[in-house]
């Protein structure tokens, strides 16, 4: 799903999201991600957080010149996700 979230692996009291960004060739250069206290990341924050998160990776990797056509379609669903979550 192109999307990495962690609860208390680093620290037992913070949580995460993360995801890839590609560059030129296709390959990985980095990751986008946010992080905060756990108890912030629930079932409909990490929702909203994974869209977001998606978005900008997706923003990050064009503005690189790169394209992942994957990583615009997971993009593309959880936006889809969150907009059907809101209604």
């Amino acid at each position: 799903s192109f999307v990495a979230v962690s609860f208390g692996e680093r620290d037992p009291d913070c949580a995460g999201i993360a995801a890839p960004v590609f560059g030129t060739d296709g390959r990985l250069v980095g990751a986008l991600s946010v992080s905060g206290p756990k108890p912030r990341f629930t079932p409909e924050t990490i929702t909203a957080m994974t869209a977001q998160v998606l978005q900008g990776a997706l923003r990050l990797t064009h503005a690189l010149g790169g394209r992942n056509d994957a990583l615009r379609d997971a993009a593309d669903k959880s936006s889809q996700r969150m907009a059907c979550a809101s209604v």
